[in-house]
This record gives structure tokens, sequence and C-alpha cells, in this order.
């Protein structure tokens, strides 16, 4: 029996945004072409290259090599890169839309109340992709009539700055900006640096400075102090989308743009860059806990307990604030999450009770069906179309 032909990926071990959500994109997409194999590595070293000569391989999913893929396998074997936003080269290329990533951030900070922004990135060439999402985002600023600058270029954001040298240079710049003053930053370590050169001169976040990174690195984001907003990449969609351009070149099909574009997700927001409840601090806190862990917040009087505050003051406060009770403001937040989890995953409806603590499949169905008019099947089809995912 003839063995099949295989996909190979090969994708860094570690230091890729994303690497999971990309690979499990990758995966379930090719479970619709099972005639494939599949087949990682790391580094493509000369006993791959005999295999690839050996036409062991039918494509190549890459995240090296530019701007031709790697050590000149372009014409070889079909590939399609995920890196490497210059539209140089002739590696077709799958990436993420840098102006719906400042549309995003844009957004976020104008829904904060923030007129005033910057960015900080670096400019060592393997951080491209920062700069860019960084050039685009004061690019729709400088569009809406808004005032926006970037952090100085030159030596300042070379490889060689030290650790020292950099905190200091940022905190010089921190006292320039004009408050409040939103800062989207090339990925979440560049944003974790300007929390800590805000923290070092005494100016509050977000009071003074809204800081939002990029990547949503569950580590970073949730160790800073305070907690870091972020835009979540699509990498999944990324991965499954270089599937089918892979199978397109594959086939002979390939399509006439070099760059396929595609949208990140959202901004999943933290106390980085939420201003909403500045005079209710317990409000805050609350609400933190449940971006925190929603599932874990089984009643009022729990969170208020874990608080260090009576139900009634917290009840109180939370009423001043949204107009709502603490436990009904639970509620629209499980609703809210839930729905975005409907448009923008393949979670079952049981997952997404587990994501969010509401009490069950029969439960979230009846408050989606009341709150969209539709069941979660029909407005899931909305969004994914009658390929997508079941519930």
């Amino acid at each position: 029996m003839p063995l099949k032909p295989k996909i190979l990926i090969n994708l860094p071990e570690s230091g890729l945004l994303g690497y999971r959500e990309l690979i499990k994109g990758i995966l379930e997409e090719l479970k619709c072409s099972p005639e494939y194999g599949v087949v990682m590595f790391h580094h493509i070293g000369d006993q791959i290259l005999k295999r690839i000569e050996a036409g062991e391989f039918a494509g190549l999913i890459t995240e090296g090599g530019f701007p031709d893929g790697p050590r000149g396998l372009l014409g070889r074997i079909p590939m399609v890169g995920i890196r490497h936003p210059h539209p140089l080269g002739r590696l077709p290329r799958v990436l993420e839309n840098p102006r719906t990533v400042a549309g995003h951030a844009l957004r976020h900070f104008q829904n904060e109340h923030i007129h005033s922004f910057a960015t900080f990135h670096s400019l060592a060439s393997r951080h491209a992709e920062g700069r860019l999402r960084s050039e685009a985002f004061l690019n729709r600023v400088r569009e809406a009539g808004l005032p926006g600058v970037a952090f100085p270029d030159g030596p300042r954001c070379a490889d060689s700055w030290s650790w020292e040298g950099q905190q200091a240079d940022l905190c010089d710049w921190l006292h320039t900006l004009p408050t409040p003053c939103g800062i989207l930053c090339g990925d979440d370590e560049h944003a974790h640096r300007i929390l800590l050169a805000a923290e070092q001169i005494g100016m509050q976040v977000p009071g003074d400075l809204a800081v939002l990174g990029y990547g949503d690195d569950p580590f970073k984001c949730r160790i800073s102090e305070p907690a870091l907003s972020s835009i979540e990449p699509g990498y999944g969609r990324i991965g499954v989308e270089c599937v089918r351009r892979l199978l397109e070149e594959i086939r002979g099909e390939p399509r006439p743009e070099q760059i396929t574009w595609m949208d990140c997700n959202r901004v999943i927001r933290r106390a980085s860059t939420d201003r909403r409840f500045s005079g209710y601090p317990h409000v805050k806190q609350a609400v933190q806990c449940l971006e925190n862990d929603l599932p874990a917040v089984t009643s009022a009087r729990q969170l208020a307990e874990s608080l260090r505050i009576s139900h009634t003051a917290l009840n109180q406060q939370f009423r001043a604030a949204t107009g709502k009770s603490t436990w009904a403001y639970v509620k629209s937040r499980r609703m809210e999450k839930a729905i975005e989890l409907l448009k923008t995953t393949s979670l079952t409806l049981a997952e997404i009770c587990g994501e969010t603590g509401i009490s069950g499949i029969s439960q979230l169905s009846t408050d989606i069906r009341n709150h969209t008019g539709k069941s979660p099947r029909e407005f899931r089809r909305g969004f994914h179309g009658e390929s997508g995912p079941a519930v």
C-alpha cells in the first residue's frame, strides 16, 4: 500500500506567538484532507532536504527562510510562509493584517475615553510585524485627526540597548506624553516594560497611561501589575488559511496576491486599559476577578467576601457604577462572553458553559435565544456558515 504524501510543518519550537493555536488550526483544517499525512520539524537539516528531494513531502508550511523560503526550496516544493510581512521575494504567505489590529486598538482606547496615543516597539528585524502594527495604528490615529507619537527611533530600539538604559529612556519619554494617553506596544513584552517604567516614575495605569499589548501571552498578561490588556491574534484562523493556500499551491492553483491578510480576533480587556470604574475601586476589583476567572464566581455574596466587603455595599457600588446589581452584571458578562465564543471559536456548547460559568446547555440555549432571537446553532451559522463547527 503506497504511503500517504505528507505536509511538512516547519515552525520553531518556541518563540512564536500563538504557536499552539496556529498548530491547532493547521491540524483541524488538514482533517478535511485525509489523503495527506503530517510531519513536524523545527529545523530543516540535510536529512529533511534529502526527503524533500525524494518527493516524500507534498508541501511545506514554514516560518523561516525569508524572502524565498528555507535554503533555496522555492520551486522544488509548494510552500506557504507565516512570517515576514515585507512585499519581497516569491514565497506566498498568510499574515495578520496590521490595519485590523490598528482598528481594534483605536476603538478600544476610544471606548475608554482616551484621545491621545503613542506606540512602543522594537526596530530589530525579527520584530518587523510589531513595527508594522505600530505604523498602521499611528496612521489610523492621524486619519482620525488625533494626536499620536512613536517612541523615538534610532539606537534606543537596537538589540544592544541595555535593560537599564531602556528603562531610563522610557521613563524620560513617558513624562513627555499627554495624559491620559493610550500606548499600543509591539507585543506583550514591550507592554510589560512600559508598565515597569510607569511604576518607577509614579504614573498611574490606566489613569495616566492605558497600556495595550499584543499576543495575549497568558503569563505576561497575568503577572503584570496591573494585569495587561492585549490583542488576541487570530492564529487559529491563520493556520486554517495556511492549509487552504498550500493545497491550492499543490494543485497548481496559486492566488495572484502574494500575501493573504487575515483579521485578528479581539482586544482582551484587563486592568491596564480598564478605566470604566475608576471611582469605584471595589467594583473595579470585582470586574477584574470576573475577567480572570469568570466560572469561579458562583454568587454575588462569594464575590463580595473575596473582596472583604459586605454583599450590600458591593451591590450598592455596582448599581451606582453600572446601573445593575452585582449578580445582574455577572450574568450579563457571562452572556457577552458566551456570544463572543460562539462567534470566534469552535467550542461546543458544553465547553462554552465551562468557560463562562453558565449552569448548563439548556440554560445557555435559553439565554442565547432570549438575547439574540436565535438558537445557538442559528446564531453561530451566521458567522461560520453551514460548514461551521457543530454545537
